[in-house]
């Protein structure tokens, strides 16, 4: 679907309950497979998340996480960071990746749009399944957008070697 589409529909008897980005709507699909329930989503929109897609929704225990997201700036935000949360099948925090820790800034466009590609190397987590949530805000309070439990993949066994390099 994704080779062949670039927009779809989430229906749900019969009625159009999301509409948007195919691999945004596919994730919502696949989060509704997993838990029988909608993405919650809070925030100012201020800036805000506007597609979020997840290259596979398996990977091999060893193997990298690659996950991309578009934000689009409805006003002139600063100080902003964005953080990814992942909880297992029991909504139990597991990790946590965040802007800070990579230093990297957020570029928009004259469109004010933004898109954003993070791979986790190397994922080190039990074999099972995991949601990831997004949010986007300051280091004081503000939440502009926050959508919950909105990306899911499963872990499972494999035979990758994890090679890091050893600091002298």
């Amino acid at each position: 679907i994704k080779l062949l589409c670039g927009s779809a529909i989430m229906l749900d008897k019969g009625t159009i309950t999301h509409s948007g980005n195919t691999s945004t709507i596919i994730s919502e699909y696949q989060k509704f497979l997993l838990t029988g329930q909608e993405a919650k989503r809070s925030g100012t929109k201020e800036l805000e998340f506007t597609g979020y897609s997840i290259e596979q929704s398996e990977v091999k225990l060893g193997e990298s996480l690659e996950l991309c997201f578009d934000l689009k700036r409805n006003r002139s935000v600063s100080n902003v960071s964005i953080s990814l949360d992942i909880r297992d099948e029991n909504n139990a925090f597991v990790a946590h990746v965040d802007n800070a820790d990579d230093a990297f800034e957020l570029e928009f466009d004259r469109s004010n749009t933004c898109s954003i590609r993070v791979v986790i190397k190397d994922i080190n987590l039990a074999p099972g399944s995991y949601l990831i949530s997004l949010w986007t805000g300051t280091n004081f309070g503000e939440y502009y957008d926050f959508i919950e439990n909105c990306i899911p993949f499963r872990v499972v066994q494999g035979f990758s070697l994890i090679k890091r390099e050893v600091p002298y």
